[in-house]
């Protein structure tokens, strides 16, 4: 077979080089695609970068997202529940993802599902930008500058303040990169090196994480009470 990028066509050549076919071709960039999207997401059109899902009392991740926050001692009563639907955030998560599967140890656990609470003018923000440091102070830097998350819905709840006009406050369910973790300190400003000229991935306290990176979290549910 021959190919024609030029024509964009490919040739079938026969044993006497006799040309028996020929095919269009299409040129992909792979470059473009990006990684793939969850499967659970609802359509989206090509122009559409983020699309805000409610989901369904009824439907399955409603109520595993309900249950991880009782789980966490999370006594709120839920108003509805969002999936954050956000192509170039999901996408730049992904990639980082892979990145630190591919630099720390196998086996290591590099993600958590942990909670951020926020007040309601972040909201639309985070949706569109995710979690960007700037906004960070807002609520203290205790642990450092960076953002905040804990395993604790019980904690986060505090912090989902202050509510909207319609008195919801505002809790993330979200995917974070945590990796290889740091002790936090209230001076750190950029993470520590690990080894060679690699950073660690987050620093810690109890049950707090800190991320310096704003690709390192993904806000996959909006929890509203």
């Amino acid at each position: 077979m021959e190919i024609d990028f030029r024509k964009l066509k490919a040739y079938l050549i026969d044993e006497n080089d006799q040309e028996a076919d020929q095919y269009d071709i299409k040129r992909q960039d792979l470059t473009k695609e990006g990684e793939p999207l969850p499967k659970e997401w609802s359509p989206m059109k090509d122009d559409e970068n983020v699309k805000i899902v409610e989901l369904k009392a009824s439907a399955a991740q409603y109520k595993t997202v309900e249950q991880h926050v009782k789980n966490t001692q999370g006594n709120v009563q839920i108003k509805k529940i969002l999936r954050i639907q956000n192509k170039t955030l999901y996408q730049q998560y992904a990639v980082k993802k892979r990145d630190l599967e591919h630099h720390n140890p196998k086996g290591h656990t590099n993600e958590l599902q942990l909670f951020h609470g926020t007040g309601a003018v972040a909201v639309p923000q985070i949706n569109e930008n995710g979690f960007n440091r700037s906004y960070c102070g807002v609520n203290g830097t205790m642990y450092g500058k960076g953002v905040y998350f804990h395993k604790m819905a019980s904690y986060s709840v505090g912090y989902a303040k202050p509510p909207d006009g319609n008195n919801n406050h505002h809790l993330y369910l979200a995917r974070v990169l945590v990796g290889v973790s740091t002790p936090a300190n209230s001076s750190m400003a950029v993470l520590p090196i690990k080894s060679g000229s690699r950073p660690f991935d987050s620093a810690v306290h109890g049950d707090i994480y800190v991320i310096f990176h704003d690709t390192q979290a993904y806000p996959e549910y909006l929890i509203i009470f």
